[in-house]
């Protein structure tokens, strides 16, 4: 896989992840504060993975 194949699939990773998040997560609408929703956020699997794939 080239690198220029490797930033598409980075950037489609990124788009499902702030699709995820800003569209189908809960906690966001539940969540007034923004450092317990970050607290919330490390802990997700969806921020886990992206993380992870995104960093290598």
């Amino acid at each position: 896989m080239g690198p220029d194949q490797l930033e598409g699939w980075k950037d489609r990773l990124e788009d499902v992840a702030a699709h995820v998040c800003d569209k189908l997560c809960r906690h966001p609408m539940e969540v007034a504060e923004q450092e317990e929703l970050d607290a919330i956020c490390e802990g997700c699997p969806v921020s886990a993975c992206a993380g992870t794939l995104l960093d290598s």
